[in-house]
């Protein structure tokens, strides 16, 4: 049985979302907390946060969140993104309780057991996990750039989730306590349990585990953030012992928007594989480039990120690979889309978020993410009925809108002379 799903509100105004699938026999209890890098006022809060709450509560020592989890054969992860923290772990159905317990336990008892010491030792994972994925593998610092560049410092999003070096070295535990504080209430998060369960005994467990939590008053929303004024092309270049590539960032519709899901459609048609036109007429036609991809990241805080990457044929420049993909940008904003090819991108993406949906997991993170960040755990189902309205003439103007370099950032990884 699958599909069948109820939403409650608990007496401290923590929103559950009981979604039962007995077609496997697990279940996945996720939290997501309206706690991302954007609300910051010290970069690193957010992530470091997150690795902090497997440390450790007043019941559970630290790392055994995870080893109990384990234990059963399930498994628990995190992520802290722009606009939110996500915690979820996917276990036996026979775990269900064990897993709401869990959450509650580190909401509930977390600031008991926040100290100096775990703060310190989870300070060094941070820093290398930095390392290890953004300042020593190769193009690692594209995204952390074109952020600096496309969204103007004091922006929530000028700044990557992962933290800076310097705010993961200085971060206090007093800014730690105070982002919990504030931002991990149960007014401002959302419960998904997936899977194999129950309704009225989920029901009845995350009244006992996570209901009994004082409420507080939600954190604010944030005031809209004001237009980003276009200033032209920005350029970025850097060189090392690595293979030239090129990077487009350009700021795209917020989430949730029908200008975002044009530019979902958009984002596969033309870079998604071997199958879009760009391809096609940069790599099979004129035999510039070997690869070319968007890809796009969902924000909701007034634009979202959308990254155009491009690696030239060996012998072709970055430049002249730029210009090419402008031309045949700007050619397909005014003459392509053909039906075959729109079709073609909506039945990728339909096929991706049906095998997204086939998982607890990734069912409970589309439905926390959408029930806190655009308004209904709902609006997980009507994606794809929204994507099918997109027409030829919404790619079109979408592509128009990337064509236009106002704006823009390109940054060029060059290959060091010897």
């Amino acid at each position: 049985m699958r599909d069948r799903c109820t939403e409650l509100e608990l007496d401290n105004g923590l929103r559950t979302i009981l979604a039962e699938d007995r077609t496997m026999p697990v279940v996945t209890v996720a939290v997501r907390y309206g706690a991302g890098a954007r609300h910051e006022n010290h970069s690193g809060q957010a992530h470091l946060l997150e690795h902090l709450m497997f440390q450790g509560s007043r019941e559970v020592a630290p790392g055994e969140h995870v080893r109990l989890v384990e234990s059963l054969g399930g498994q628990a992860n995190a992520r802290t993104s722009m606009d939110s923290t996500y915690y979820a772990q996917t276990l036996p159905k026979d775990g269900l309780e064990l897993a709401l317990w869990l959450e509650g336990e580190r909401l509930r008892t977390f600031l008991d057991t926040a100290g100096q010491d775990r703060l310190d030792a989870q300070r060094k994972v941070v820093a290398n996990e930095r390392l290890e994925t953004i300042d020593n593998i190769p193009y690692g610092t594209a995204e952390e750039l074109l952020l600096a560049h496309l969204f103007p410092p004091g922006h929530p999003y000028h700044h990557h989730p992962v933290g800076t070096r310097n705010g993961i070295e200085t971060v206090s535990l007093d800014d730690l306590t105070a982002f919990f504080t504030r931002f991990y209430t149960p007014r401002n998060a959302v419960v998904a349990v997936v899977g194999d369960f129950p309704a009225t005994t989920a029901a009845k467990w995350a009244k006992k585990y996570l209901g009994q939590i004082p409420a507080t008053t939600p954190p604010p929303r944030p005031p809209p953030e004001p237009p980003i004024s276009a200033t032209g092309v920005r350029r970025l270049e850097v060189t090392g012992r690595i293979p030239g590539k090129l990077f487009l960032g350009h700021r795209v519709a917020p989430a949730g928007t029908p200008a975002f899901d044009a530019a979902r459609v958009t984002s596969v048609m033309l870079g998604h594989g071997r199958g879009g036109p760009l391809w096609r007429r940069l790599a099979h036609d004129r035999d510039l480039v070997t690869d070319l991809r968007f890809r796009l990241t969902p924000l909701v805080g007034g634009a979202s990120l959308g990254i155009a990457e491009i690696t030239p044929r060996p012998g072709v420049t970055p430049a002249a690979a730029e210009e090419a993909y402008q031309e045949e940008l700007a050619a397909f904003a005014t003459d392509g889309c053909a039906d075959t090819d729109l079709r073609w991108a909506t039945t990728r993406l339909e096929s991706g978020w049906a095998a997204r949906l086939e998982t607890t997991g990734g069912r409970a993170e589309e439905l926390t993410w959408h029930a806190l960040l655009t308004g209904a755990a709902a609006h997980t189902g009507r994606l794809l009925p929204r994507l099918r309205e997109v027409t030829a003439a919404d790619v079109r103007r979408c592509a128009a809108e990337w064509a236009d370099a106002a704006g823009r950032v390109v940054l060029t990884y060059q290959t060091r002379s010897p």
